[in-house]
Order: structure tokens, then C-alpha cells, then sequence
């Protein structure tokens, strides 16, 4: 049982090095492009907008189909509910609220990403 409790502190507990979760993440890239489906998240969050924005009746565009059989929401699912799941395995999940200019930073950095998406079509 202290072998099992040491596998999991080293796994869970411990900061993996930067390098090998970007490797971890490359493989699964490749993997995903040679299974026919590359990696492309923006897609998914763009699905739930034009439900969200048809059901208010602001957006009347292409035919939708559902968040639960687009492959891209689901990708999208799988990020958001993976990066819970590791947050609460961790033991680092919580509620903090980060220094305003840490929010500004990251208020920028998103409303950058979100324009690049759109201009590099995802």
C-alpha cells in the first residue's frame, strides 16, 4: 500500500516537467490527425455559440447540429472536464481570485486568441 501511495504522490502531487506534457500532447495531436480528426477545439465552442445565439434568436445561420454529436464539442467537453478531473485528483483545485493585473493579462490574451482563431479559420 506505501508503494501504491508513493506511485500516486509522484503522478499526482508532483509538477511533471514542461517538455514532457508537450510531448504527451504532440503524440496525441498525431494521433488524432492520423485517426482523421485533427485537433481543432475552436470549432466546438463555436457549435455551442450558434445554439446558444439561435435559441435566444439572434443568429438564424447554417443547419446546427447538437453540441453532443459534434466532434469538436466533444473534443472541447473532453478538455474542460480533463482539466477539472486532473485539478480535483491533484488536489490543487479551488476558487482563487488572482491579482487584477493577472486578469487584464489574461483578458488581452484571450480576446488575441479568440481574433487569431477566427483569422487563421480555427
Amino acid at each position: 500500500m506505501q508503494k501504491a501511495k508513493e506511485m500516486y504522490e509522484v503522478i499526482f502531487k508532483e509538477a511533471w516537467p514542461f517538455w514532457f506534457g508537450g510531448v504527451l500532447l504532440a503524440i496525441l495531436a498525431i494521433l488524432m490527425w492520423i485517426w482523421g480528426q485533427p485537433w481543432a477545439v475552436i470549432g466546438g465552442y463555436r457549435n455551442w455559440a450558434d445554439w446558444f445565439l439561435t435559441g435566444i434568436g439572434i443568429y438564424h445561420g447554417k443547419k446546427l447540429i447538437s453540441p453532443l454529436l459534434d466532434p469538436k464539442s466533444i473534443m472541447a467537453l473532453g478538455i474542460i472536464f480533463g482539466a477539472f478531473t486532473a485539478a480535483l485528483i491533484s488536489g490543487d483545485f479551488g476558487f482563487r481570485m488572482p491579482p487584477w493585473w493577472e486578469l487584464f493579462k489574461g483578458a488581452v490574451a484571450g480576446a488575441l486568441m479568440g481574433f487569431a482563431s477566427v483569422i487563421a479559420g480555427g
